[in-house]
């Protein structure tokens, strides 16, 4: 038994990035004709502090739905696994009651 999956990667967060990266590029286009060197300590150490809590909160909602996808797809592949057991099993009980019923006509019983 097949079932269809989802895919990991969709439309939303596709559109997600694509927005992201504009914007990123949009930013380093206009801080580029307008930056100064006058840049100090705190300033540098705030866009620190705030790239790493970004990076932080990408990494984590990235995580989560990495495990959310390997989680569906485990209990998907459990499933498929669990059916066909069962349609092994009942293979495998039919053609043993064709094998005894063979045995038994090869010796001479009646059925």
């Amino acid at each position: 038994m097949i079932r269809k999956t989802q895919p990991p990667f969709h439309l939303r967060g596709a559109a997600l990035t694509t927005l992201a990266a504009f914007v990123f590029v949009w930013v380093i286009k206009h801080s580029y004709h307008t930056i100064s060197l006058d840049i100090t300590w705190s300033e540098l150490l705030f866009a620190t502090v705030l790239g790493a809590i970004l990076g932080v909160i990408v990494y984590a909602y990235t995580r989560r739905h990495l495990l959310l996808y390997m989680r569906r797809r485990a209990i998907d592949v459990a499933s498929d696994l669990v059916a066909n057991a069962q349609i092994f099993g009942s293979v495998a009980t039919s053609m043993l009651s064709l094998v005894q019923e063979v045995e038994l006509v090869s010796r001479g019983y009646q059925m």
